[in-house]
């Protein structure tokens, strides 16, 4: 069936891509946290988008991490902006924070915790890390008119800095789980050998892996190193 547009391109409150076609429009009423307490808006998604942003809200363990990891965002920020332990950092520089969470410059009655699009504040962090030198460099010597002028000012040095950052996380995180699946793969292959002749038949069950998959012998050597 052909698609029926949509007059007034709108975008999915979820993962923050256009909705063109109407019937994969969904409204619905979301709690959100307010001044004055949780509220319910109504939000518009993409039909397959609801269950994601419910299921990321009911994620009670990773509801905790990211918690865990915005603390460390504000404290570090606090730290870096060179702002005392006992006082808060500014509202203006939390906001930039938030905001980044959700890709955007600050954020406008969204629920900064269950979205899939920004940055997670895991990478906020580390890309906070990674610019750590460049903010401090730029604190003592730049000439700020304001406060929010600084915030801004170092703000631009972390989203410089961020794409960076998640892709070689992303790229890490990959590694990783290859590794894991190559590492069970071995096991898997390497014990009948063990069964059958010790360590002399696991090299040979090394070649025959290393054979039956193409990979060099450097790669698995690395495995066991």
């Amino acid at each position: 069936m052909p698609q029926k547009k949509i007059q007034k391109p709108t975008k999915c409150y979820h993962c923050g891509r256009e909705i063109r076609d109407s019937r994969d429009l969904v409204e619905k009423k979301i709690p959100l946290h307010t001044r004055s307490g949780i509220r319910m808006y109504r939000r518009k998604f993409h039909i397959n988008c609801i269950p994601k942003y419910f299921e990321n809200l009911d994620t009670e363990s990773e509801t905790m991490q990211e918690q865990s990891d915005w603390i460390k965002c504000y404290e570090l920020f606090r730290k870096l902006l060179g702002i005392k332990e006992d006082a808060k950092l500014p509202k203006h520089a939390v906001m930039r924070l938030q905001g980044l969470r959700i890709g955007e410059y600050i954020p406008n009655g969204q629920n900064t915790r269950a979205l899939e699009r920004g940055y997670s504040f895991d990478v906020i962090l580390n890309t906070m890390r990674f610019s750590s030198v460049a903010i401090t460099d730029a604190c003592k010597n730049v000439s700020f008119k304001d406060e929010s002028h600084k915030i801004n000012y170092c703000m631009s040095i972390i989203i410089s800095n961020i794409n960076f950052m998640f892709k070689r996380m992303e790229s890490k995180a990959l590694t990783d789980k290859l590794l894991d699946s190559s590492k069970e793969d071995v096991i898997n292959i390497v014990a009948p050998y063990q069964a059958k002749g010790g360590m002399g038949r696991v090299q040979e069950a090394l070649q025959d892996i290393k054979k039956s998959n193409g990979e060099s012998q450097e790669y698995w050597d690395s495995l066991f190193n």
